[in-house]
């Protein structure tokens, strides 16, 4: 069972508590300020909304902000496996009876082929393809997802009018979210156990969710003690909300003895994937003051010394 932060099959159970509107996001709070005023505008003026980027770790909310702007029913594609024929033809659909509301989300939008990527980006801007200016496609809105903004080249992100870089979470806002869960759910929950699933979480309200459906079949009632219990000895995370891969990490650059230790190292090491630990274990690492980033490698900090050394004791 995989609680890095990556998707499963038990996210797909807890559709039923992803917000459908602004009033229930919890955070963001710019961004819902802008894109109501921009939903509201573009809706009086029966035009399409400007491009939207949306960038983030993994697990805060894209998708869900992309499905209130769009409506549950948008069309989502993935950016991995996209083409531009694919893309034609759903843009041609765009000019029908529109179902889709003019909006398409492309998720993992980094990941697009280079080639696909100048497409899209001509289309954005002239509502035509590439290549055949008489051919004109109704405009529309793209939101797109990344996971790495860092890798677009400045042209095309010069084509999104609106980017918002979604933030990691407070543990109050977590605690909002566990609780509006837990309330969906008819989980029975003490308000101290919903801060110690919020401390866990990694600022992240995806795992706040899985851990809260994880853990409703241990207890008729959840209380700090068996959250505590429940996480750290059946699921392995502690109290910072570290899982095994993360202290597996920890461990690879202990053995470096206070020399820095490549990415391509770690990963190769532990046969893990080098993505996921650039980019899901590695941020919360450096953000929690655990590693630091050198030019020649990852080495741990003397907070990082500390924990290691008293995980070692237990």
């Amino acid at each position: 069972m995989d609680l890095e932060g990556k998707k499963t099959e038990i996210d797909s159970l807890l559709e039923c508590v992803r917000p459908i509107s602004f009033d229930t996001l919890v955070g963001n709070s710019n961004l819902k300020e802008v894109m109501s005023k921009a939903m509201e505008g573009s809706s009086k003026r029966s035009e399409a909304l400007g491009h939207i980027l949306l960038a983030s770790p993994p697990g805060l909310g894209k998708t869900t902000v992309a499905r209130i702007i769009g409506g549950p029913e948008v069309l989502q594609l993935m950016g991995t496996n996209l083409d531009p024929e694919l893309f034609e033809r759903i843009l041609y659909m765009l000019g029908e009876d529109n179902p889709f509301k003019r909006v398409v989300f492309v998720d993992e939008f980094h990941s697009l082929r280079r080639g696909m990527k100048e497409s899209i980006s001509v289309i954005m801007e002239a509502f035509q393809l590439p290549g055949h200016s008489s051919i004109r496609i109704i405009p529309f809105t793209l939101i797109a997802a990344t996971t790495d903004s860092g890798s677009l080249h400045q042209a095309i992100r010069d084509r999104f009018m609106y980017t918002f870089q979604l933030e990691f979470y407070s543990i109050e806002d977590l605690s909002k979210i566990a609780r509006r869960t837990a309330g969906i759910l008819a989980i029975k929950i003490t308000d101290s156990a919903i801060t110690e699933i919020a401390l866990r979480s990694r600022g992240i309200p995806r795992l706040t969710n899985r851990y809260l459906r994880l853990l409703r079949d241990w207890s008729s009632l959840l209380t700090k003690p068996i959250v505590e219990d429940i996480l750290q000895s059946k699921f392995r995370i502690d109290h910072m909300g570290l899982g095994p891969l993360d202290r597996e990490v920890l461990y690879e650059i202990l053995k470096g003895a206070g020399k820095p230790v490549g990415i391509v190292t770690i990963a190769s090491s532990l046969q893990e994937d080098q993505s996921n630990i650039e980019n899901i274990v590695e941020p919360y690492l450096l953000r929690v003051g655990l590693i630091q980033k050198t030019p020649r490698g990852r080495v741990l900090t003397k907070k990082g010394m500390d924990f290691i050394t008293k995980m070692k004791r237990t």
